[in-house]
């Protein structure tokens, strides 16, 4: 019998080393109610060799962006496989990353015990290029407030656009994607605002495998510049979230932890940014410098950096 719920998987697809994996991860999946959209950016290997095989499952389609988006524009990818989703619930992940087999039929069980929360995190697993496990996210409550999903990130805890499944309903009504260049903190202002009213749902069960390699945006650091200015928008979006009314006592608690390190959080984000700069390049630290107010740092923050940069380059 086919499942009730149909998922929508995204594939925006540039690189070619682990695609296959990629996909097959997919079709391997022991739950049969999906598609697979698959979107290449103009990308300058030979998608096609790799995808074409894949084509006779009628659920994969594939599709080509006339116009390049780049990493620059990648939460146009996004939303523009969203424009292409049919599915009950979208998920979206990286060329290089996987599902688990049993992904889909978790978020199922998770999603038929919480029809009413538009929002599912699932639990991750973070691979290296050989695919062995490097790190696992820790196990979170089922069910989390807006507030208590904001701790989760001041806390230091990681996070994927892949480990997210959303309903795509709700998404579209929430316009897609936030959009931020390079995608930077998109995926976490959208999940805060479609967890406003109910808040999210975390699987206890690993669904998710994150590649971690130099080739992601994350560890790019010629755009440092660039995600440093963002985190000062993230910051105003924090500010309004935290604006509205906590919803208990619980939550007031979380709310008013949330108010007081907020500074400290952006500011902890900054200092990394720029550290991987100048472990890349001490040069960055003049830039960083002469461009305080731009940035909003301060020169102790700046000091701070370069000892972690330091720190950094000394492990590399």
């Amino acid at each position: 019998m086919k499942e009730s719920i149909k998922f929508t998987i995204a594939l925006p697809a540039y690189k070619i080393q682990y695609l296959e994996e990629c996909i097959t991860s997919i079709t391997n999946q022991d739950y049969e109610n999906w598609e697979l959209i698959i979107l290449n950016d103009q990308s300058p290997y030979n998608l096609d060799k790799i995808i074409e095989p894949y084509l006779k499952d009628s659920r994969i389609k594939y599709h080509e962006n006339k116009k390049k988006c780049g990493a620059r524009n990648l939460v146009n990818n996004w939303n523009k496989c969203l424009e292409l989703s049919t599915g009950d619930y979208f998920i979206c992940i990286g060329d290089d990353d996987m599902l688990t087999a049993e992904s889909l039929t978790t978020y199922s069980k998770y999603i038929k015990m919480y029809p009413n929360i538009p929002v599912v995190h699932g639990r991750t697993a973070i691979i290296d290029d050989n695919n062995h496990i490097i790190d696992i996210q820790t196990k979170k409550p089922i069910h989390q407030s807006l507030f208590e999903e904001m701790l989760v990130l001041y806390k230091g805890d990681r996070q994927f656009i892949g480990d997210w499944c959303f309903r795509t309903k709700e998404l579209k009504k929430n316009g897609g994607f936030y959009y931020e260049p390079y995608a930077w903190t998109s995926d976490h202002i959208t999940v805060f605002q479609l967890a406003i009213n109910h808040g999210i749902i975390n699987t206890q069960e690993i669904v998710f495998l994150y590649r971690e390699n130099d080739h992601s945006i994350t560890n790019n650091t010629s755009i440092s510049k660039e995600k440093v200015l963002i985190m000062n928008d993230f910051e105003k979006c924090i500010h309004n979230f935290l604006n509205r009314p906590a919803k208990d006592t619980n939550d007031l608690a979380v709310k008013e932890i949330l108010t007081k390190e907020t500074g400290n959080y952006i500011m902890k984000l900054k200092a990394y940014l720029m550290a991987q700069s100048i472990a890349s390049n001490i040069w960055f630290i003049f830039h960083w410098t002469r461009n305080r107010k731009l940035y909003k740092i301060t020169s102790s923050h700046i000091i701070r950096s370069l000892l972690l940069g330091i720190k950094i380059k000394l492990k590399k």
